[in-house]
């Protein structure tokens, strides 16, 4: 493996060997005429490298014992050989032409980052109201990316400027992504979109799971306020009253299809009301953001 490498794909994984070695295997039919590694880094220390052994020499196992993907994905990141850092999650299906249409994006556009399409599907027995929900509504890079903000489902980055700009911020433990394409563009590096770059992602299979990321999202968005920009609690509560209560309204009239209009603003209400309370229990002292998990 002394040739020239290409693309770096890293994938961060935590206790979710199942579908990662779907993942794995999506990820190593990838056609293309350039070289790829694939680093693994896995963020659980219990488990051992003989878990990892997928039988091809373009895979690297790592461990990041410190806790948070983003860690782990900078942990990747030193390690990576590749022109271009290809970074998707544990969970997802890559396209076979995923790396092939990220090359051509890149020698036909002047990037510096890419975010690519995210298809989300139903896994067998999922619940189809969180369905509906979160292929309208989740990892919209269409609408997020030209306004600065990409996902590490799908996000390609340019070796020497994820170097550049220091990696992820290791502090977060969610929204890690769009803070660093952010601050990226804010640096004047360029993001484009690129919806023929796709891969899948599982929709949120159940109620319990679709609330304990709303949960980690509100959570780690308080924590991000207070830290990075010193918000009060009561400041971040009132901000959340005024104004996200506009989604509800914004993410129903974006909903193409009539029928599914009625259950997407049941559940962005049920979203607000539930971020709401999780919030106040935070400001009461109820709930302690720091210990929120990040996975």
């Amino acid at each position: 493996m002394n040739q020239p490498v290409r693309f770096s794909v890293i994938i961060p994984t935590f206790r979710d060997t199942a579908r990662l070695t779907a993942c794995m295997e999506s990820v190593l039919k990838c056609g293309t005429e350039q070289s790829f590694e694939v680093i693994v880094v896995n963020n659980a220390p219990e488990h051992q490298a003989s878990e990892f052994l997928f039988g091809d020499p373009r895979v690297k196992v790592l461990h990041e014992p410190a806790h948070g993907s983003y860690m782990a994905r900078n942990r990747g990141a030193e390690a990576a050989r590749g022109t271009y850092l290809a970074f998707t999650d544990s969970d997802c299906i890559v396209d076979p032409e995923w790396l092939a249409e990220a090359e051509k994006v890149f020698q036909g556009r002047d990037c510096d980052l890419l975010g690519g399409h995210v298809e989300l599907f139903k896994v067998p027995g999922a619940n189809g109201w969180i369905y509906i929900y979160e292929k309208n509504h989740a990892f919209r890079q269409d609408l997020t990316v030209p306004r600065g903000q990409g996902v590490t489902a799908n996000l390609f980055v340019r070796k020497k400027v994820f170097d550049e700009l220091g990696g992820f911020d290791k502090s977060m433990l969610s929204g890690g992504d769009w803070e660093f394409t952010s601050r990226a563009v804010n640096r004047g590096f360029r993001l484009c979109y690129a919806p023929g770059v796709k891969i899948r992602h599982p929709a949120r299979e159940s109620f319990s799971s679709f609330f304990r990321k709303q949960k980690r999202l509100a959570a780690w968005g308080y924590q991000n306020g207070k830290i990075k920009h010193h918000h009060s609690g009561l400041r971040m509560l009132g901000s959340h009253l005024l104004n996200n209560g506009r989604n509800i309204f914004v993410q129903t009239g974006q909903t193409e299809k009539s029928s599914e209009k009625p259950l997407i603003f049941l559940l962005a209400s049920a979203i607000y009301i539930y971020k709401t309370v999780i919030l106040s229990a935070i400001v009461v002292h109820i709930i302690n953001a720091e210990k929120v998990t990040a996975y």
